[in-house]
């Protein structure tokens, strides 16, 4: 029950969240890459939330975005235009896909809320719904 309890804290926390940053360091190299490989690369990524500042509930939100993330790191607090911000790095996924319409079958795609998708002819951005549904379910 006390973990239920920390669970529901935590997405509440996480949802209440004001605003939210998140930017990816993409190279037109790894785009390149992948699109000549058909290989997935992981490229570095920073996700920042506005904060309460509370010590106890950071590990908990860190702990629920490391299921919805790759890699998730380096947890720290940063001031931001007078507001606190809880800001983690980790790794956005870039996958390769024949076609647009099968973006969404691609496994790194379905485990990540979000992902970049090189064809061999565009490079998109996805947004896994279900995931975000799922990461935003348990703060209702």
């Amino acid at each position: 029950m006390k973990k239920l309890f920390l669970l529901v804290t935590c997405l509440t926390l996480l949802a209440a969240a004001c605003t939210f940053e998140s930017t990816t360091d993409l190279y037109v190299q790894d785009v390149v890459d992948v699109q000549a490989s058909g290989t997935t690369l992981y490229a570095d990524a920073e996700l920042a939330m506005e904060f309460s500042g509370d010590e106890a509930a950071q590990q908990q939100i860190v702990d629920l975005l490391e299921q919805y993330f790759v890699e998730v790191s380096n947890p720290h607090q940063e001031d931001r235009n007078s507001n606190t911000y809880l800001v983690v790095d980790h790794k956005m996924p870039l996958v390769y896909a024949n076609a647009a319409a099968g973006i969404y079958a691609l496994a790194d795609v379905q485990a990540n809320v979000f992902a970049f998708a090189v064809t061999p002819t565009d490079l998109n951005i996805a947004f896994n719904k279900t995931r975000f549904d799922q990461l935003n379910y348990g703060a209702e």
